[in-house]
């Protein structure tokens, strides 16, 4: 009897297909079915023969193969488990009529076609069910990576300079502010430099802004490598520079400070095939020597950083 029925549908199968394929492109709500006719009997014709061959001897390998090409695809597309399942059950509409023409006036007979038809589109759904929902917690689970490292990358643009890497204005001010909180809370000293390279346009004139733009990354990479982990570097806008010292008073500030500018002094910056020399100047201010609060102890560190240019550049000057 099963060979009968898969006999049966094998002699009809490009009918079945066309019909089966008109009924999934009818389907409302529905962006996979939506796509050519003519892309659905192609996929879904290689679906019905996977079927047959299950009817025929009761193998799903042939299933199984299909189920595991199409169902990264639908997932990807964000196709719902549930229209997968109406789209195999819509089958039966297709087949049912035939079955009828084929037993007609034989119920038993017509019954047992049908029961065997339902058993193979429950085995296949089920098959499908398991590796889709498989591949959709796959999707998923991928999905929120993708989500969570663009946050990441959001939450680093959100705080960091983009070009030099150090972090931006804003967080600087939120950092100093609550570094300053803490200063007084436990009574330690928190120092502010404020670094600013010694007559950088003269760079960007001569050798143009992609070489300043790269001064600048090389510099911000040695005032990383010259201050502590708990120290807080940023890039106050444009040539200027901000670094927070907590639990650091101001002449221990200044032995941090005087090894960045000599790092600076010392560097070479590679300028159109030729070196350039950098230098540059730093105020340094502390809470509560010099300021009790955040804007006083910004304008007293670049006081001091106005002192040291006036007295010649390429040098370390404190508050006061």
């Amino acid at each position: 009897m099963t060979k009968s029925v898969s006999t049966l549908l094998a002699e009809r199968r490009d009918e079945i297909v066309e019909r089966w394929a008109d009924l999934l492109h009818s389907m409302e709500g529905t962006s996979y079915f939506a796509r050519p006719r003519e892309e659905l009997r192609v996929i879904y014709g290689r679906c019905f023969s996977a079927i047959l061959r299950a009817l025929s001897d009761g193998s799903y390998a042939q299933v199984r193969e299909f189920i595991d090409e199409i169902s990264p695809v639908l997932a990807a597309e964000g196709f719902r488990l549930s229209e997968v399942q109406r789209g195999l059950l819509n089958l039966k509409e297709v087949v049912w009529p035939l079955l009828a023409e084929k037993y007609q006036g034989d119920v038993l007979g017509f019954m047992n076609a049908g029961r065997q038809i339902d058993t193979c589109l429950n085995a296949t759904i089920f098959e499908f069910s398991e590796v889709y929902q498989s591949q959709v917690n796959n999707g998923v689970n991928s999905y929120l990576r993708e989500i969570e490292e663009i946050n990441r990358k959001l939450q680093q643009l959100a705080i960091h300079d983009g070009l030099t890497g150090l972090y931006n204005h804003r967080y600087f001010d939120d950092r100093l502010r609550l570094e300053m909180q803490r200063a007084e809370r436990y009574k330690r000293p928190t120092t502010l430099l404020m670094l600013d390279l010694d007559r950088f346009k003269l760079v960007n004139d001569r050798y143009g802004h992609p070489v300043g733009d790269q001064v600048l990354k090389e510099v911000a990479e040695i005032i990383r490598r010259r201050i502590r982990e708990v120290d807080i570097a940023a890039r106050y806008g444009g040539e200027e520079f901000v670094v927070i010292l907590p639990e650091t008073a101001r002449e221990n500030a200044a032995v941090v400070a005087e090894r960045i500018r000599k790092s600076v002094e010392d560097a070479r910056f590679a300028a159109d095939g030729q070196e350039a020399k950098i230098t540059i100047s730093i105020g340094v201010a502390d809470f509560p020597t010099d300021a009790h609060d955040h804007d006083k102890l910004v304008e007293a560190a670049d006081k001091a950083l106005y002192q040291a240019k006036q007295e010649g550049r390429n040098r370390v000057a404190l508050a006061g």
